[in-house]
């Protein structure tokens, strides 16, 4: 488990966690201008994006949405959602992300795509 404020690599980005406690964690995410995150679903949590910088897209559930700063996305456990940062951005598309359940390890998500062969 990422320690809080550790910087984590992923082939899209990065993200770190801010906080941490029985039930919830935040994590700031950055996503590179011209990558996405997995589309993929979590069967143990539900997550709240908000929006800090950038531009991108969110898909939830099949529906692209445009996402810009200040605009805030409701994914409940088991619905199928992504990120993406545009590829035409200079800087990357950074969101917070609230998870609450009582599941909150990576291990609880199913990747149904993703580009890095993971």
């Amino acid at each position: 488990m990422p320690r809080k404020n550790t910087k984590t690599k992923a082939p899209w980005g990065e993200y770190k966690v801010l906080s941490e406690g029985f039930g919830y964690k935040v994590r700031e995410i950055r996503i590179s201008p011209g990558h996405q995150t997995s589309y993929k679903y979590h069967m143990r949590r539900n997550e709240t994006w908000i929006i800090i910088s950038g531009t991108g897209h969110v898909t939830t559930e099949g529906t692209l949405h445009d996402a810009s700063p200040g605009k805030v996305f409701f994914i409940p456990r088991g619905a199928k959602h992504r990120a993406k940062c545009k590829y035409n951005s200079k800087e990357p598309f950074v969101y917070v992300e609230v998870q609450t359940g009582d599941e909150l390890e990576d291990d609880d998500l199913v990747r149904i795509d993703d580009d890095y062969g993971r």
